[in-house]
């Protein structure tokens, strides 16, 4: 799981975090936006006990029984105090867990900070990596690169290469072939923990242009199973131009890499060459690569059988 602090802010409104992160609003505004900028959540329980030195003023505060049963010691006053400190300190908003009511103390002062509030029934374990998957999501590094990506038998792959080169002919082929697309031309990638996860822009979503036809829509024309909304982008099948068939792997004793937002994808690079089906290839490379990540690797057992040396 990625950990990083102060990355560029990303406003959500009330209304749709409550949604995703199921929690119902105790004190605030639904039209207004909440600025994440961390994907860390906070117990704060050290700063409510009087230890400040140390405090992630940029993350969610997450308030369970252990904060609130503490509170619950404190008298009014030094409530009220401790409270609007840690409301001052601007933090993004406030949740209580396991059906946590807070005291009129406590409301006012994070509505004098204008700090929203939420609950929610949940455990406070259950609560905190819920929102934390939802940070990561919004948050996470993203970059688009220019391809084509399917979920071809299971595995998300991208295909790439110059204009030109045949990656939408090669996809629409594999679409019949009853695989599922994902995205055309381009593709939004984010890296969620070890993963990089590939999506369509939403204006071109379940659209491809082939030349020739101009633009299709897929999802209309093949059925909803032949579309999908995202996934991992777990090897890069890259199209080659002729000129370059010549330094084509003929064993596949090496598969190379290529990095995406720091992550190295498995590549296989494919000549396009004439009366070559790129589909039925890209197919094979799919099957051959799970194969591989079963264990058996064909190239070995060529070796096996000669007594040849790699």
């Amino acid at each position: 799981m990625l950990k990083f602090e102060d990355v560029e802010p990303v406003n959500v409104t009330i209304e749709e975090f409550m949604d995703r992160c199921k929690l119902q609003l105790i004190s605030g505004d639904k039209s207004e936006t909440i600025a994440f900028s961390s994907v860390l959540i906070n117990r704060p329980g050290l700063f409510l006990a009087g230890f400040k030195d140390y405090f992630g003023y940029s993350r969610i505060q997450l308030i369970g029984n252990a904060e609130h049963y503490y509170l619950q010691t404190l008298t009014d006053e030094a409530k009220k105090d401790i409270f609007e400190s840690l409301c001052e300190q601007k933090i993004p908003c406030l949740i209580y867990s396991r059906g946590i009511i807070p005291s009129q103390i406590e409301l006012e002062a994070a509505k004098k900070n204008n700090i929203p509030i939420f609950g929610s029934a949940s455990t406070t374990t259950y609560l905190s990596n819920l929102i934390a998957n939802y940070l990561e999501e919004i948050l996470a590094p993203m970059t688009t690169i220019h391809g084509t990506l399917l979920d071809v038998a299971g595995v998300g792959v991208l295909i790439t290469g110059v204009s030109g080169m045949g990656k939408s002919e090669a996809a629409l082929e594999l679409v019949q072939r009853g695989h599922r697309l994902i995205s055309d031309d381009i593709v939004v990638v984010k890296r969620i923990g070890d993963k990089v996860i590939g999506s369509a822009p939403a204006k071109t979503k379940y659209l491809m242009e082939v030349r020739g036809l101009g633009i299709i829509d897929v999802a209309a024309m093949y059925g909803s199973g032949s579309v999908l909304n995202e996934d991992e982008i777990m090897m890069i099948c890259a199209l080659q131009s002729q000129s370059n068939a010549i330094n084509a792997d003929r064993l596949g004793s090496k598969i190379d890499n290529q990095s995406i937002l720091d992550l190295d994808v498995p590549r296989f690079d494919i000549p396009v060459l004439a009366g070559r089906s790129i589909a039925i290839l890209i197919e094979v490379a799919v099957k051959n690569f799970r194969l591989k990540n079963m264990g058996h690797d064909a190239f070995k057992t060529l070796m096996e059988r000669t007594g040849l040396k790699e």
